[in-house]
């Protein structure tokens, strides 16, 4: 369904901005989003199904008269177990340690601007080390606090299990490397000649159009493969044709179908590497602790889908090069920013091949001591 989207988004979102503009986007997502509001509101009831489940096999002989008091008395006291289960101050900072990150690279970024070096250079030079100390401690404290907190948001006797950490390292880095081709790619299309093509909106879409469909085709055919291989093996040659598309995309991405080309390569292993991970995740995960693993592994993606378009920005931020377009001379991202971004992508996917490798020894020593 992601995917379902996203074939959808590219399409439509291209003929939006090349008619209407790029802001126009933005407001063609205002009734969609209240238009999810009202069907959430109306349709999605799952909570209020499983307290009644509950009810009825906690007390199954409750008198008939008093089956809405009953009710009325279980919703409120699970509203304030729910109120007492958020960790608020876990998200709160988490939030402060990756914007505190982030902010880094996007100063770095900025620093490089060719425009107002000296002044972004001076300001960078005072922030920036109050941005990695600042980050530093809240990351420490964040830790502390899910030690102790009752109800933690990231679980760390959970998220440290031998097979579920080397797993949700790879979502994340899945996460990374997807939004960091979401950030470069339309701008290697719509950059001038001869760095980029030079394309408008629509054709972006249609360079990116592959990538979608190939992730729509094998979203649902992983789960298939999976079934039939097992999450090991998929994890693995996922994480080798990724590391094969980003190496297809750092050679040859001289031409729109080459690059489409290698979206498609890049596109069928993120999907099989996803999917494999996340069921790993789930068969590692102790049935009761279901709903928690995979909150963390989401988390661990949005952490991912953060990093990637600020490190894509701040190599193509500070690598550009000066064009003449049109009598003027305009800094556009350069050659070898394009280059640093599918090379650090290449990296990554090398990075979850070694993850995939250690986490099958894991799982392999971990299922000997079972069959014996």
């Amino acid at each position: 369904m992601f995917a379902s989207g996203a074939v959808i988004g590219l399409a439509i979102g291209g003929l939006i901005i090349q008619n209407y503009g790029w802001r126009a986007t933005f407001f063609t997502i205002i009734p969609i989003a209240i238009a999810l509001l009202l069907i959430i509101r109306r349709f999605i009831n799952v909570n209020d199904g499983v307290q009644q489940q509950e009810q009825r096999q906690e007390q199954p002989k409750i008198v008939e008269n008093n089956i809405d008091k009953t009710k009325n008395k279980n919703n409120s006291n699970s509203s304030k177990r729910l109120a007492n289960q958020i960790d608020v101050k876990g998200a709160i900072v988490l939030a402060v340690t990756i914007t505190s990150f982030l902010l880094v690279l996007t100063f770095i970024e900025t620093s490089g601007n060719n425009s107002n070096n000296n002044n972004n250079s001076s300001i960078t030079q005072v922030l920036l080390p109050f941005l990695i100390i600042g980050g530093i401690v809240s990351f420490i404290l964040f830790v502390v606090i899910e030690k102790r907190a009752k109800y933690p948001l990231v679980d760390f006797k959970l998220m440290l299990n031998k097979s579920i950490l080397p797993a949700n390292l790879i979502i994340m880095l899945v996460g990374l490397s997807m939004f960091m081709v979401f950030q470069t790619i339309p701008i290697l299309v719509r950059n001038p000649g001869p760095v980029g093509f030079g394309e408008d909106a629509i054709s972006t879409g249609k360079v990116q159009l592959p990538f979608a469909i190939v992730l729509l085709i094998f979203g649902p055919t992983s789960g298939f493969i999976v079934s039939k291989l097992g999450s090991l093996k998929p994890i693995i040659l996922g994480a080798c044709i990724t590391a094969a598309g980003f190496i297809g995309l750092l050679i040859f991405h001289s031409t729109e179908l080459l690059v489409s080309t290698n979206l498609a390569i890049l596109s069928t292993g993120l999907s099989l590497t996803s999917v494999g991970a996340m069921n790993v995740i789930i068969l590692s995960t102790p049935r009761q602790f279901t709903g928690v693993s995979l909150g963390m592994s989401t988390l661990m993606r949005i952490i991912g889908a953060a990093i990637g378009p600020a490190l894509a920005g701040m190599y193509m931020q500070t690598n550009q090069s000066l064009l003449n377009i049109h009598g003027i001379a305009q800094y556009f991202p350069s050659a070898e920013s394009f280059n640093l971004i599918f090379l650090s992508a290449t990296v990554f996917s090398i990075v979850s091949i070694a993850l995939a490798i250690i986490l099958r020894q894991r799982v392999i020593k971990m299922a000997i001591p079972n069959l014996a």
